[in-house]
């Protein structure tokens, strides 16, 4: 699942850069990361605003039409 989002991130990064920063944490060289943010399930996408998480959201979840949904609601 990870490496099937990547490309849609690449996407939406590319989409809306200089409003979106889309940043890949790999878990295993990073383990207190998930811990800090309470994640459980990967891939866990999260959006920050002001240093605080204003959205979250687990998986793929409708591919790239989605993830845009989740972003538009998010920023």
């Amino acid at each position: 699942p990870c490496k099937a989002i990547a490309p849609h991130l690449d996407t939406l990064a590319a989409e809306n850069a200089g409003t979106l920063k889309v940043v890949k944490v790999d878990i295993q060289k990073n383990p207190k990361t998930p811990n800090q943010f309470g994640v459980k399930n990967i891939p866990t996408l999260l959006i920050f605003k002001g240093g605080k998480v204003v959205g979250q959201q687990v998986g793929v979840n409708g591919g790239l039409p989605g993830l845009r949904n989740f972003v538009n609601n998010n920023i």
